[in-house]
């Protein structure tokens, strides 16, 4: 139960499997100064609870965690959600959600090539989340804060799994592929930035009560 804390210029790496198991004790960054707390994955990181991964120590420097290609970031148990706080997320592999959802929150999460949202679980994005790559999607994923940018090139957005924007900011072009569904939700206002483009292959859904401001 109690928090794991990484001090000044800390580096994990982690090659095999490193289990979370929740009980109230999360990954703190401790680090104010030297370099960021960085912790590279290559192999499984799982998540087997819910409640609160990660987050950083009062003004500790923004910690990064690195999901290299080869590396799996999964959450295997837990019908709830876990958050993740603050760690700027680099991930070029899996995030598998075979159980619940996972939150990321307040953070930078770049998608680079290699990206894939697996799994019949839940993904929550309110956080500044840059498409670097086309990305397939079995996971749920909702957009309810922050926003997504595809601003280097036109992205494609494919899979079966339900894209739902709820609130928050879309930059650049994106296209949604033959097949998928969208659902546009909620009471809060949803923004295409200057010259953004979207394009719809598939399915969109407006259930909600906001407004399309561009």
């Amino acid at each position: 139960t109690e928090h794991k804390y990484f001090a000044n210029s800390a580096l994990l790496t982690n090659a095999g499997l490193f289990e979370w198991r929740g009980g109230g004790g999360w990954l703190l960054a401790n680090s104010t100064s030297g370099t960021p707390v960085t912790l590279n994955n290559s192999g499984i990181f799982r998540l087997a609870a819910d409640g609160t991964l990660c987050s950083r120590n009062g003004t500790a420097l923004t910690p990064v965690f690195n999901n290299l290609s080869g590396g799996r970031i999964e959450k295997s148990a837990g019908a709830g959600e876990l958050y993740w706080y603050y760690w700027t997320l680099n991930n070029h592999s899996d995030i598998f959600l075979n159980s619940g959802g996972l939150v990321l929150y307040s953070n930078i999460t770049n998608l680079h090539p290699g990206s894939a949202l697996m799994g019949g679980g839940r993904l929550w994005l309110n956080a500044n989340v840059y498409l670097r790559t086309d990305i397939f999607a079995t996971a749920a994923v909702r957009l309810y804060g922050g926003f997504l940018s595809c601003t280097d090139t036109m992205r494609t957005w494919s899979g079966p799994g339900v894209l739902h924007w709820t609130d928050g900011t879309i930059y650049g072009g994106l296209t949604r592929a033959a097949g998928t569904f969208t659902n546009i939700d909620g009471e809060d206002n949803k923004v295409f930035a200057d010259e953004s483009e979207f394009i719809n292959e598939g399915t969109v859904a407006w259930t909600g009560t906001g407004n399309l401001w561009a």
